[in-house]
């Protein structure tokens, strides 16, 4: 008769990182592509249809609904707010 001996790890790291999307300085729209129903209206050319890969996405560096160039301060990274590691074992 053996004897059998096993031990397992788990390592998991999760962080929250932020970034601030600024609205269009000359017309107001929003800092990326939106489903929202008042996106529709206000700012079409920010409006995605649900489901569209764009959503939630940065508009980059020209706003889609005025064509007007968006100032490279309109997004700003504020880095990692929150980290969790977690770690689980058996022997």
């Amino acid at each position: 008769m053996t004897d059998n001996s096993s031990s397992a790890y788990i390592y998991r790291s999760q962080g929250l990182h932020a970034t601030v999307h600024k609205a269009c300085e000359k017309c107001g729209a929003p800092g990326k592509f939106l489903t929202n129903e008042t996106i529709q209206q206000k700012w079409p050319g920010c409006y995605v249809p649900p489901g569209d890969e764009r959503h939630d996405i940065p508009v980059g560096s020209h706003c889609p609904h005025c064509q007007a160039s968006r100032s490279p301060g309109l997004m700003n990274y504020l880095g990692e707010i929150w980290r969790k590691n977690f770690t689980a074992g058996v022997e």
